[in-house]
């Protein structure tokens, strides 16, 4: 199964909260989750209950990024547990991730991308899901502690990408429009997943490094297999989207978040 990045921090990092479930633990219902797993990156999961039952729904993207159903089942909640995944319909494959797995809730302590997990054993399968109370937490990443930001941003210049937040380290290129740059251009969206918790000194100024979504890289910083990240200083970001003449935002795909 795939691999899921481990985070490095230079200090003991705080252990995932565990977390009851019960029918109505908000986390589960109606929520989405995702598998961080090249083959299944563009699986969606939907827990909700009908009446006494508690029910899933197996979901993928179409041509549109439209939501279509591909499979259906049941599942039991028992000692704070999910367990007895019953698949009514859907992908073999898909099935026997769920196959005699118990699944355990936890508030993830320092992800990146999403709020919560659900563990399923025996076995190294986490469903993840993304909430907005993860913005203003702190993390640590590559031995730096961030602040989670979660808001789009515009480039005002051309500025350099790194895979670490110093002006030392290794810059990668941006691909768009069929053409690679050896940085990100100005006027291009960005999402600001985060920023580190203090400033740094460049040249004449002081500001925080971001870490970014900004789509494809050469190389980059973090990868969770659904998601990527690379760094950039943030004298040359400002939040908010890019506005052209016709006074309509511009929202590039595959960001979800905003």
């Amino acid at each position: 199964f795939g691999t899921i990045l481990t985070i490095l921090c230079s200090s003991i990092l705080l252990a995932d909260t565990s977390i009851y479930i019960s029918n109505n633990t908000a986390p589960i219902n109606g929520s989405f989750w995702s598998i961080r797993d090249k083959i299944f990156k563009n699986i969606r999961i939907r827990f909700f209950r009908s009446g006494k039952t508690n029910k899933f729904n197996l979901l993928t993207f179409d041509k549109n990024d439209k939501y279509i159903n591909i499979g259906h089942g049941t599942y039991n909640i028992e000692n704070g547990r999910i367990s007895n995944f019953q698949i009514i319909d859907g992908n073999s494959k898909i099935s026997k991730l769920f196959k005699n797995k118990t699944g355990s809730l936890y508030e993830a302590s320092n992800d990146l991308k999403d709020t919560y997990y659900i563990w399923l054993k025996p076995g190294n399968i986490k469903l993840w899901n993304y909430s907005k109370i993860l913005f203003g937490k702190e993390r640590t990443v590559q031995d730096i502690p961030i602040i989670m930001v979660g808001k789009s941003g515009t480039t005002t210049d051309n500025v350099k990408i790194r895979l670490k937040p110093t002006i030392q380290s290794k810059s990668v290129k941006y691909y768009s429009n069929g053409k690679w740059y050896n940085f990100l251009p100005k006027d291009t969206y960005v999402y600001v997943a985060a920023r580190t918790k203090k400033k740094y000194k460049v040249k004449n100024w002081e500001n925080y490094w971001y870490l970014l979504q900004i789509g494809k890289c050469s190389d980059y910083a973090i990868d969770l297999v659904d998601t990527k990240f690379i760094w950039a200083y943030g004298e040359f970001i400002k939040y908010g989207l890019i506005v052209p003449q016709d006074g309509k935002p511009y929202y590039p795909k595959g960001f979800p978040y905003d």
